[in-house]
């Protein structure tokens, strides 16, 4: 592993833990169930011929779980960069370097 590989592994894990405090920020939780519920409480309102109104508020929605599968994707990257740098730490120390 090179020291641009290395570089790149620390600050996936850096990202994943400022992703991790995002994510379980209480307000960002809170604004993120209001806006899921406000999306699902205007789609199930809609009449039958607006199936325009229903695929914006389903674009809508699509975008709130983008948000957060971004954060859990930072985060899971941050698992494998902190076992990807665990791992090299014990080799390091197994060939005595």
């Amino acid at each position: 592993m090179d020291r641009q590989q290395i570089n790149k592994a620390k600050n996936d894990v850096s990202r994943a833990e400022r992703a991790r405090l995002i994510m379980q920020d209480e307000m960002l939780q809170e604004a993120l169930m209001a806006i899921k519920a406000d999306i699902y409480k205007k789609f199930m309102s809609t009449k039958y011929k607006e199936s325009e109104d229903r695929e914006e508020l389903w674009r809508k929605s699509q975008v709130v779980d983008k948000f957060e599968l971004y954060l859990e994707r930072v985060m899971s990257d941050g698992k494998i960069a902190t076992a990807t740098l665990s791992s090299l730490e014990r080799a390091k120390k197994i060939i005595g370097l």
